[in-house]
């Protein structure tokens, strides 16, 4: 299947996003009255570790659909400052739900981009394939970068 508006139906209908709460002792700070620099770097630290942590588990999240044999699906990380983090998948075979629910991280709900157009995003990503010839090879989506 080829056709970009049935493809990015199938992938928006299949869109999930996995919510991961932010890691509050990252962020309570050792001293109330920190010096700006310091506040600043300590921020900075809180910031690389929470981003760390979400990678970790975007890609535990990816070895289990891969796992699962599931390779058509697009992924995006969306940081949400207090909310958290998001890790947003848009999945062409709709089980895939299932092991984003099974995988033990976060919670999963129904796809909730914050930032950015999800329905731009899947046809950017399907535009992108179409033209490096990979689009009817399903099985090699998860692997393509921007």
């Amino acid at each position: 299947m080829t056709d970009l508006p049935t493809l990015a139906a199938i992938l928006l209908d299949n869109f999930a996003t996995v919510r991961i709460p932010r890691y509050e002792p990252f962020w309570t700070e050792p001293e109330p009255d920190l010096p700006l620099e310091a506040r600043s770097r300590s921020l900075a630290i809180a910031m690389s570790g929470e981003c760390f942590i979400a990678r970790c588990h975007w890609q535990n999240i990816w070895r289990h659909l891969l796992e699962t044999g599931h390779r058509a699906f697009f992924d995006r990380i969306e940081g949400c400052g207090s909310e958290g983090w998001r890790l947003h998948f848009f999945c062409l075979d709709p089980s895939a739900s299932i092991v984003l629910h099974n995988s033990s991280v976060g919670e999963c709900g129904r796809g909730e981009a914050r930032m950015f157009n999800a329905e731009e995003f899947v046809l950017r990503r399907l535009r992108q394939l179409e033209r490096a010839g990979r689009l009817d090879k399903p099985e090699r989506w998860w692997c393509y970068f921007d």
